[in-house]
């Protein structure tokens, strides 16, 4: 009778199961989904079940590429195609004479030079974009829309896209590019005194603004004045309830005793306004939700806050916010003054988005990985002092001096997104 085998103590059972894994699994392991040491020829899953264990020699460990690498890499290829083009050399048909010359077969290249897929390039040129693009979709606004989206996204109608271009204050636009946004005052809703609305204004610009900058102050006030397409009825009572916040006086409180109902009006009515702003999202819905989140953060309502927060964000990616529109200036045509305020509101929701994540303990909504999206530019940034219209003395701090203070805070946040990343990863 043979021997019987020794029983095996359960602590060493517990030590040799403990096993170390990796990102490189075999592909039995890939194949059951199942953690892998990478143990090398054959991994301890494999051994233990008596299966045949190899590795995908396709694999090199190497990570994707990031977005902003990706990015990089075309724009030069574009700039060297341009210096071949000026010293006179055809940088489409070198490659048809090298491809030639190294016998690539004739189904990629026809006989004369051009290969299929330049012909069907060829074929939709102007029809469809084969890349992730920003576009203006039938609404009139832009809107992003990656590459593995189902959707193919057809261009418009040439003849809609010859159309006036909008001036700084945005008074001289088009319907394709959403005029109907056009400042609309309605009786009842903004006619609180001119000194009352200049002064909750000036505490807005002077106190939020420089810490939160989703409005770019001259464009707004240009607009507001004139009916421009960068302020709305809903933007307006937004910074109204978020300036009353700021102020002492009693006629921005609902009840006069109560100091947490300053803005109440003007953010109930915004409320009011909001659905139907919904249904045709624009620059100014991001911005009016934005600040909505703030207002509701400041009464003490963070739920509010940070659903309003979550829907701003969610239609920044919707709009391509998250691209940088001088990267894509082939596929829309969008004026310089709201390329540099796309990128600020972008900047402004991901500063914001990592200090709530570290106000409310939770995870960032908004990773940089997201984006590849310039920095506010400081040359875009006049250094002009909008006077109050209270005292009529200069403000000490000019769109300038917030545009250095927000640049800080995007470098500062950067850090703090992989803290809190880092954190929560070990939880």
């Amino acid at each position: 009778m043979p021997p019987a085998l020794p029983t095996e103590d359960p602590s060493a059972r517990r030590k040799r199961t403990g096993r170390k894994y990796t990102s490189r699994a075999c592909e039995e392991c890939r194949r059951r989904r199942a953690k892998c040491d990478g143990t090398r020829p054959s991994c301890t899953r494999c051994l233990d079940r008596g299966v045949r264990c190899q590795y995908s020699t396709a694999e090199d460990g190497r990570q994707p590429a990031p977005k902003s690498y990706v990015v990089m890499l075309r724009n030069r290829i574009e700039m060297l195609e341009r210096v071949l083009d000026s010293h006179g050399i055809d940088p489409d048909a070198s490659v048809a004479q090298m491809m030639a010359e190294m016998d690539v077969p004739d189904q990629l290249v026809d006989p004369n030079g051009c290969s299929k897929l330049d012909e069907l390039c060829v074929t939709f040129d102007g029809a469809l974009t084969l890349d992730e693009s920003l576009n203006y979709d039938q609404d009139g606004e832009v809107r992003y829309f990656g590459p593995t989206s189902g959707r193919l996204l057809f261009l418009s109608d040439p003849e809609k896209e010859d159309v006036e271009q909008t001036d700084a204050s945005g008074g001289a636009c088009s319907e394709s590019i959403g005029c109907r946004h056009f400042l609309n005052i309605e009786p009842g809703i903004d006619s609180i005194p001119n000194e009352l609305q200049s002064h909750l204004l000036d505490l807005y610009f002077e106190w939020e603004q420089p810490w939160y900058p989703v409005i770019n102050e001259k464009l707004f006030r240009e607009s507001l004045a004139y009916g421009g397409r960068y302020c709305s009825s809903l933007l307006l009572n937004c910074v109204l309830a978020l300036g009353s916040r700021y102020s002492d006086r009693l006629e921005v409180r609902t009840d006069p005793n109560d100091s947490n109902t300053a803005g109440k009006a003007f953010i109930e009515k915004a409320e009011r306004l909001i659905p139907h702003d919904l249904k045709w999202p624009s620059i100014t819905t991001i911005q009016s939700l934005t600040i909505m989140n703030m207002v509701y953060v400041a009464m003490g309502s963070d739920a509010a806050g940070w659903l309003h927060q979550g829907m701003a964000i969610r239609l920044a990616l919707d709009m391509g916010f998250n691209m940088d529109p001088a990267v894509l200036a082939g596929t829309v045509s969008l004026p310089p003054i709201e390329i540099e305020l796309r990128r600020q509101i972008y900047w402004a929701l991901y500063c914001h988005d990592k200090l709530a994540a570290s106000y409310t303990g939770r995870v960032c909504t908004l990773l940089d990985s997201q984006g590849v999206v310039n920095k506010p530019s400081l040359e875009c940034a006049g250094d002009i002092h909008l006077p109050s219209s209270i005292n009529g003395k200069p403000r000490p701090a000019s769109p300038r001096d917030v545009t250095q203070l927000q640049r800080a805070m995007i470098d500062l946040c950067h850090i703090l997104e992989r803290i809190l990343l880092s954190l929560y990863a070990l939880s």
